[in-house]
C-alpha cells in the first residue's frame, strides 16, 4: 500500500493523518501478532505430541521462551540506549499487564458465561508456579531495598536461580505424572 499525501518532500503531513496511521499501525500489529501467537500455539502443541510431552511442559519451555523473546529484546535495546528506567519497567510491566488483565478478563468471561459459583482445580505444578510468583517480586524488591536500588550480579544469579529451579520442579513434577 502506498500513500501519498504532499505537494513536495518537505510539506509534513497534517496531524490527523499522522494519528490515522499510528492507529492503523496499531491495528495491524494486533491483527498479525494474534495470527502468530495462534500459530505459535498450535506449532507448541504440535511439538507436545510428536514427542509425547506433556503440554505443561510444553508451555512452560518453548511457549514461554517464544513468548518472552520480544520483550527481552525490546527491554534490551532500550537498556543500551541508556533509559534502564524504562527498560525496568517493561519488564515488570509486561508480565503484570499478562497477569492482571489476561487471567482477569478469561475468569471475567468465564464467570459470565456460567451461573453460580465455579470451582477451579490447581495442579502441583500450577500451585508451584503460583508460589513462585508470588516470591519472585518480593525477593527481588528486598534484594533492590538492601542493595540500594542497584542491581548487582548476584541479584542476576539469584533470579535464574529461582528460574531454574522452577522450571526443573515443574518438569519433573509433570514427567512424574504427580499433577
Amino acid at each position: 500500500m502506498h500513500i501519498t499525501y504532499a505537494k513536495n518532500a518537505e510539506d509534513p503531513l497534517p496531524k490527523w493523518v499522522e494519528v490515522l496511521l499510528v492507529v492503523f499501525g496499531l491495528i495491524m500489529s494486533l491483527f498479525w501478532i494474534k495470527i502468530v501467537c495462534d500459530e505459535m500455539v498450535g506449532i507448541c502443541s504440535l511439538i507436545a505430541q510428536l514427542l509425547r510431552l506433556k503440554l505443561a511442559i510444553v508451555g512452560l519451555t518453548i511457549l514461554a521462551v517464544g513468548n518472552s523473546v520480544a520483550d527481552f529484546m525490546a527491554c534490551l535495546a532500550i537498556a543500551r540506549r541508556g533509559r534502564a528506567a524504562m527498560a525496568l519497567s517493561g519488564i515488570f510491566g509486561g508480565p503484570t499487564f499478562n497477569l492482571l488483565v489476561g487471567l482477569g478478563l478469561v475468569l471475567v468471561l468465564r464467570t459470565v458465561r456460567m451461573e453460580g459459583v465455579q470451582a477451579f482445580a490447581i495442579s502441583r505444578a500450577g500451585f508451584i508456579s503460583i508460589m513462585m510468583a508470588m516470591t519472585i517480586g518480593p525477593v527481588t524488591v528486598f534484594m533492590a531495598f538492601m542493595d540500594k536500588f542497584r542491581l548487582y550480579r548476584r541479584t542476576a544469579i539469584v533470579l535464574l536461580s529461582m528460574y531454574l529451579s522452577w522450571v526443573t520442579v515443574v518438569v519433573l513434577l509433570c514427567m512424574l505424572n504427580k499433577e
